[in-house]
């Protein structure tokens, strides 16, 4: 028996080609929970949810109690973007006696999961949660003798307030972020230290927020041919070509007392990242790797790298043309949006879309039922959508917005009654 539930960034949910939609994406629509994190202080400055997590059960049918899992924490998304990700894999099988000590900040986050859930899932999580109590996770890696999960944003830990931001006991430092925040660099780099035991590794996109910083750390970023690599190697006339660049999130520090601790998982290090989003890192502890170890490894100090000169560069922030879609669609997201089916008989039925808290957005949207082609509706308060066909309803719905020029498209579960069975 195999199911399956995707927790996911409600606005994040990125279109399917018209041509490309079929029916069977409609029996996905129980095992997809969207979550649209509220915006806790009322800055208008929308919390992701960010974790990129795999936690697979394999189970024994002649046995129920001999259960592995294999649990996967990692930095990529579930899309076909091209850049450089990191993945950790822990193996994991069932015990006779409670493993809650291991196990508790993992049952948190599962838990906060199940807050968000449907039915659906809600009853999958309480079965997972029952037997995650028991489970026992190991890493293959002679490297690591000790690791901890540390789940960011549910309320269950602070980051912050963790081994990686105390300066006091850490004596180097190597940050790898694709994306990162002035004022989280200025914390993780302390002036205590000589630049060649703090680095950051970044995209160059990213190095005009740090220009005002000191130099006590040193800088790299992916070198130009290999972000450009598959234009520079394609034949004319492929239009699919796609840049990459570094997209994992690690963290490695060494103490004075030779331990070192890998951070790996989703979190950027970024504002947004340790104050608002919900986050999953996992913390691994050895005494054989260190920031230079790793930096060797990762070919930093080779060709894939190069190491910046602040002196040369001309700082110029880069436009986000897209951000005003962005926060249109997070913020629809976050409204109350119901729908209801009304049979009309002969084949045809209605949908009649609620939006009692809707606010007008600076763009023009419309909304489209996922399987209807060549339906576009401009987005309101209330919404009639007519004569459907039953092989056209579904929950899923494709938002369309328009600013200034751009289009952008998400795919959106709207919670619908009336669903034919």
């Amino acid at each position: 028996l195999f199911r399956s539930i995707v927790f996911c960034d409600a606005s994040q949910i990125h279109s399917v080609n018209e041509k490309k939609r079929n029916r069977f994406l409609g029996l996905l629509e129980k095992t997809i929970v969207p979550i649209a994190l509220n915006d806790k202080n009322n800055s208008n400055i929308y919390p992701s949810f960010h974790p990129k997590c795999w936690i697979l059960q394999y189970v024994n049918l002649s046995n129920r109690k001999k259960l592995k899992y294999k649990l996967l924490v990692m930095s990529r998304n579930l899309t076909f973007d091209r850049s450089w990700d990191v993945t950790i894999q822990l193996d994991g099988h069932r015990m006779d006696g409670a493993t809650d000590a291991q196990t508790r900040r993992l049952i948190d986050f599962v838990n906060f999961l199940k807050q968000q859930s449907n039915d659906y899932a809600a009853a999958f999580l309480d079965e997972l949660v029952a037997d995650l109590k028991y489970v026992k996770f190991e890493t293959s890696d002679n490297y690591f003798y000790d690791f901890e999960f540390l789940p960011i944003g549910i309320g269950t830990f602070d980051i912050k307030k963790d081994h990686l931001f105390d300066t006091y006991t850490v004596q180097s430092i190597t940050v790898m972020s694709p994306f990162i925040s002035k004022s989280v660099i200025q914390k993780l780099m302390t002036n205590r230290f000589a630049p060649y035991s703090q680095q950051l590794i970044t995209r160059e996109a990213e190095l005009y927020k740090i220009k005002d910083l000191p130099r006590n750390f040193t800088v790299f970023c992916l070198q130009d041919e290999i972000i450009d690599g598959e234009n520079n190697i394609s034949d004319a006339g492929i239009t699919d070509n796609k840049t990459e660049d570094i997209h994992a999130k690690i963290y490695v520090t060494k103490d004075y007392n030779d331990i070192c601790n890998l951070y790996l998982g989703s979190m950027n290090a970024s504002e947004n990242a340790i104050t608002r989003n919900v986050e999953l890192l996992v913390k691994l502890t050895s005494k054989s790797l260190s920031p230079y170890v790793f930096l060797c490894e990762l070919g930093v100090y080779r060709k894939n790298f190069k190491q910046i000169d602040f002196d040369s560069l001309d700082f110029v922030p880069i436009e986000q043309p897209l951000q005003k879609g962005e926060d249109a669609i997070k913020r629809i997201c976050r409204m109350d949006i119901s729908a209801q089916i009304i049979d009309c008989g002969n084949g045809n039925f209605d949908i009649e879309i609620t939006i009692p808290d809707y606010q007008e957005c600076e763009t023009q949207t419309t909304i489209s039922p996922f399987f209807a082609k060549g339906i576009c509706i401009p987005l309101a308060s209330n919404i009639t959508i007519k004569k459907l066909k039953i092989n056209q309803l579904s929950e899923f719905y494709t938002l369309h917005v328009e600013y200034d020029g751009n289009v952008m498209e998400r795919t959106i579960k709207i919670p619908t009654d009336g669903m034919p069975e």
